[in-house]
């Protein structure tokens, strides 16, 4: 008879990966995307546009394709506060985001995470 099996601890996250917090506080607001640095079972070092820091990895959520952005940086073709969906994500943090002007690559900390009900309130539409 087999003894009582370990709880398995997920595998590292890998370097580059674009995540986010799932909570959020003074330092990292709630929304903000950030690049895995590195990371060991269990813990993940995030780095965002205000700094980095280490995290338990299950506080770490991994962005999706499909999930909502709004675009907080400056490229004259889209405006600042637009709501985007992510199409792609790409190496060295570059996000593919489809606009409803457009699609553009944009690096993920031009991008902060909102929810469906948020998109829908700003007048994204699918």
């Amino acid at each position: 008879e087999r003894g009582l099996e370990r709880p398995s601890v997920a595998a590292a996250m890998e370097p580059g990966t674009v995540v986010l917090w799932s909570r959020g506080d003074g330092d990292v607001p709630k929304g903000s995307i950030g690049i895995v640095k590195s990371s060991t079972p269990g813990m993940v070092k995030v780095g965002f546009p205000q700094g980095t820091w280490q995290f338990e990895q299950a506080a770490i959520i991994k962005l999706n394709l499909g999930e909502y952005v709004l675009y907080k940086g400056n490229d004259e073709d889209i405006p600042r506060e637009m709501v985007g969906k992510v199409k792609h994500l790409g190496a060295a943090g570059m996000v593919t985001a489809e606009y409803p002007h457009g699609t553009w690559d944009v690096p993920y900390f031009t991008l902060k995470h909102i929810d469906e009900i948020s998109a829908k309130r700003q007048g994204y539409l699918n």
